[in-house]
């Protein structure tokens, strides 16, 4: 059972307080399938982690983020040191986050951005 309060970006999981938007980060994705629990759990993290970045950008919601966001994110990701490999893992996460927001519509696909577009 999740509650969002009006007065704080906040959401109220069971027992545990998460942000606003890495609760949508991981929620919009549901139950990941296809893959260990380990691998679960580490790109369930990284949504999370992505979540708690945009709303530090000040994002309210995932449909605002958009490629200069994600830029931003793994300039800081390399800055911070971290692996290649676990770099990859971060863009892993967005790839099935951006397909998840696609397959649920949440944002439009490229069929219909490119309508009408001659090359």
């Amino acid at each position: 059972m999740s509650k969002r309060s009006n007065s704080s970006s906040y959401t109220i999981v069971v027992g545990t307080t998460e942000r606003f938007l890495e609760w949508q980060t991981k929620f919009s994705v549901g139950v990941i399938t296809g893959c260990s629990d380990k691998v679960r759990q580490t790109l369930r993290s990284c949504l999370g982690s992505i979540g708690i970045a945009m709303e530090r950008y000040g994002l309210t919601d995932v449909r605002q983020i958009e490629e200069g966001h994600i830029l931003r994110f793994f300039a800081e990701l390399r800055n911070r040191g971290l692996s290649d490999r676990r770099i990859t893992t971060y863009a892993r996460a967005i790839r099935l986050l951006c397909r998840i927001m696609e397959r649920e519509q949440m944002v439009p696909d490229n069929k219909s951005l490119t309508k009408g577009v001659k090359p």
